[in-house]
């Protein structure tokens, strides 16, 4: 299995997405409350950002980290910058976040995370999340399908969606 992958994207800039390390839990975390706040808080109930805030803690990460289960990617730019985090507990994706749309980091994130569990999985696996309202023509793009109808927890609104992966035979 891969442990990084390198990308070329529009204009020659480079991008590597690779597993994150234990020290890099706290880049990544202050990049998904940056990105949370900046993007996904706008339009949510008053309660719900910090609600969101109290949920994504430290500690929760670095317990996330600790399980084997878990796949913590990290896209950096050419400056070695941390642009994305991708964070999946298992079969369960449950953190996708991106300094800049539309630049395909979100995508490839998701790429390298799923061509590590189709090594991990059994046929027919499928990959589930709970899609942000402005996240679901990304994943639908991605290959998701939605399963259920909008549903909200602490204020914030969601579409459960999954995706039945293929296990690639060599």
């Amino acid at each position: 299995m891969k442990k990084s992958l390198l990308l070329n994207f529009l204009g020659g800039v480079k991008m590597n997405v690779r597993f994150l390390h234990g020290q890099e839990v706290d880049k990544a975390f202050l990049l998904i409350r940056e990105v949370f706040l900046q993007k996904e808080s706008r339009g949510l109930f008053q309660s719900a950002v910090p609600s969101f805030l109290k949920m994504q803690t430290k500690d929760a990460f670095q317990e996330m980290l600790s399980d084997e289960k878990t796949v913590f990617l990290g896209a950096f730019d050419e400056k070695q910058s941390l642009v994305g985090v991708l964070c999946a507990e298992g079969f369960f994706l449950t953190h996708l976040y991106v300094q800049r749309r539309g630049e395909g980091i979100g995508r490839a994130l998701y790429s390298f995370y799923e061509e590590i569990v189709k090594n991990r999985m059994e046929e027919g696996q499928v990959v589930r999340l709970n899609a942000t309202l402005s996240s679901v023509p990304f994943y639908e793009a991605l290959g998701f399908s939605v399963k259920d109808q909008v549903q909200e927890i602490y204020g914030i609104s969601f579409v459960p969606m999954e995706k039945k992966l293929k296990k690639d035979l060599y």
